[in-house]
């Protein structure tokens, strides 16, 4: 199922810590690399090298599926959903459109060769509201045509002021 939407969100704050890529598909990627690092002395960012094999115009899609830890270890939370890549960028929505904003590359349609992402961070405003304080794992599919382009997770913890509890 894939959804639209335009998420706008100041209630909640979020310690974003790291992103891994975890398998991709050297079919659609000759190589792919994801690094987190220190953006300054408090935000950590991340930088990215996808070597694409394959023109994929608008058609790659995202299946997001939300953990949450617990009892010492991630478990599966009840957010998951699917969206477009280009359309999330075009919506800005989790700050994917800071990408292009930044002229961190040129936008949709993407396009074989070497796309590089540096320095992103996730923008915390253009997160759903209402999500529950704790740490939690985001595991993201990339799907092109019904394949299985890359995985990753993305780790953070939500967190609200003192008084304000959900």
């Amino acid at each position: 199922m894939q959804l639209q939407f335009q998420f706008e969100q100041h209630d909640y704050s979020i310690t974003f810590e790291r992103v891994e890529l975890l398998r991709y598909n050297k079919e659609f990627l000759r190589s792919a690399k994801i690094v987190t690092f220190k953006y300054n002395r408090t935000q950590p960012a991340c930088n990215a090298t996808f070597d694409i094999l394959v023109d994929v115009g608008y058609d790659l899609e995202i299946i997001v599926q939300a953990y949450t830890f617990l009892s010492n270890e991630y478990r599966e939370f009840p957010m998951r959903f699917g969206i477009n890549f280009c359309k999330s960028i075009e919506a800005n929505n989790f700050g994917l459109g800071d990408f292009v904003q930044e002229g961190l590359f040129s936008g949709c349609p993407l396009k074989k060769g070497i796309l590089n992402i540096y320095n992103w961070k996730p923008n915390q405003s253009k997160f759903p509201p209402h999500i529950p304080n704790g740490k939690y794992k985001l595991e993201m599919q990339a799907v092109y045509l019904s394949t299985e382009a890359f995985v990753m997770n993305a780790y953070g913890t939500v967190s609200r002021p003192l008084g304000r509890r959900h």
